[in-house]
């Protein structure tokens, strides 16, 4: 069987002030407690690689979802919606490894207009996918 698991994290900033964060993570398993013991494993080695999830001080599931099969039409697997506005973040997919299996397409939008590398210029903020004041 295909899982998702979607997980949120508490982690320290480069000045120490607190951060938090999502991210969410694929296994095939027999079961969701299987699942669920690879996905910690997974996490724990992530986390003594010392890279992505050095300052992360604890890890929250929020939900296991069991995937029979995809479904022939799109449907929203996760919703989250927090007060204030977006704040100044960062965001990878498959940031811990490339899987022959999985494919990660980004949509960037127009970031800056002028093809600058995103990493010189810091957080830039992207063009809405979809933008509903139109």
């Amino acid at each position: 069987m295909n899982y998702l698991g979607h997980f949120s994290f508490d982690e320290l900033g480069t000045e120490g002030e607190p951060r938090h964060g999502y991210f969410t993570c694929a296994v095939a398993a027999e079961g969701p407690e299987e699942a669920l013991n690879q996905f910690r494993e997974h996490i724990i080695k992530v986390k003594e690689k010392g890279e992505m999830f050095a300052e992360v001080l604890a890890v929250y599931v929020e939900d296991i979802m069991e995937i029979l099969e995809f479904p022939k039409t799109p449907i929203i697997t996760r919703f989250q919606s927090s007060e204030g506005e977006f704040p100044e973040s960062v965001s990878f997919s498959l940031p811990d490894g490339d899987p022959e299996a999985i494919t990660a397409y980004a949509w960037a939008g127009d970031k800056s207009g002028d093809g600058a590398d995103d990493e010189e210029e810091g957080y830039v903020e992207t063009d809405p996918f979809i933008d509903f004041q139109s």
